[in-house]
């Protein structure tokens, strides 16, 4: 049984609370993020109708994403994987559920292992089968880790983690490595995999990449220390779907003489960025070439084609 639509009154106190959400999470009041997506979730799980279930993917997925970089990884793994089991239950296909921002999450930043996804995804198939989808995702959660079952739920998923993710703190004035290897790294702070795999590659290309969220910032100066952080590297590589706020310092790019690397991922060969008017317009305003991508590794190959030609 696929998801039900939202009624009306409720699809609006859903935005307001996701919107909310978002713009604490790109302030960097990660707690507070944390918190109101916690209470977007509760929402939605408190008010499903007897019998059928609102997607709450969404919710899950920024309740991790705020967790994850407030530091909390153990508790931000408990939410990736509900909301990966969220995904597995509204998708028509379960093989489409690790190309999801949770999927790729927990293989990508947490390298989870897959013999236990797997698991996850047979048993969402059996509920969907039965047509029996539980309105909890715990429910599946729990069946998963039954031979684990003498643990606690988080101490059993900790078990099943191949690299625990590190999100460091820095400091603006410990920004000592050289201008020509700094690269600014933008995108939606709701996509941790992806942000963590162009960090990634940026490394093995042996620059240091520059993630806002690693920097210690006043809150009333995030704008600010935003821009100075852009301002003092060579590259910038942003990732622009979901659209959440990057046009800030893309529209700065041409200012500080930063020629950039924009990616998008795209599930067919020629599907088109899914960006607002404004953005496209300005894009297209900017003569900015933008380069999809379907998986980590042709996004790596991006990164460095793009680092070694600049570098040159």
């Amino acid at each position: 049984m696929p998801p039900l639509p939202l009624p009306p009154d409720l699809a609006k106190r859903y935005q307001e609370l996701a919107r909310s959400g978002f713009d604490l999470l790109q302030r960097h009041r990660f707690l507070e993020a944390e918190q109101r997506f916690d209470d977007l979730y509760k929402l939605i799980l408190g008010a499903q109708p007897t019998g059928g279930r609102y997607h709450k993917g969404l919710p899950l997925q920024n309740r991790g994403a705020a967790r994850l970089f407030a530091g909390d990884v153990k508790q931000a793994l408990r939410s990736f994987v509900l909301a990966y089991t969220e995904d597995l239950l509204s998708l028509s296909s379960e093989d489409e559920a690790n190309a999801t921002p949770a999927g790729q999450t927990l293989i990508g930043t947490y390298d989870l292992r897959l013999e236990f996804l797997q698991r996850l995804r047979a048993l969402a198939a059996e509920s969907k089968a039965a047509n029996q989808e539980p309105g909890d995702p715990e429910v599946i959660l729990r069946k998963a880790l039954q031979p684990s079952a003498e643990a606690s739920v988080d101490e059993a998923l900790g078990e099943l983690v191949g690299t625990w993710p590190e999100v460091p703190k820095r400091r603006l004035e410990d920004l000592n490595s050289p201008w020509e290897e700094r690269v600014f790294v933008g995108g939606s702070y709701d996509q941790p995999a992806t942000l963590n795999g162009i960090k990634k590659a940026v490394q093995r290309a042996g620059h240091d990449a520059i993630l806002a969220l690693e920097f210690e910032m006043p809150a009333a100066l995030i704008h600010h220390h935003t821009l100075l952080l852009l301002h003092s590297c060579k590259f910038a590589i942003f990732d622009l779907f979901p659209e959440a706020g990057q046009m800030m310092e893309i529209e700065r790019l041409r200012d500080y003489g930063i020629k950039p690397l924009l990616v998008y991922q795209a599930w067919a060969p020629d599907q088109e960025l899914r960006g607002s008017a404004m953005l496209v317009t300005l894009l297209k305003q900017l003569g900015y070439k933008v380069r999809p991508y379907s998986e980590t590794g042709e996004l790596g190959k991006l990164v460095d084609e793009y680092l070694t030609t600049r570098s040159e």
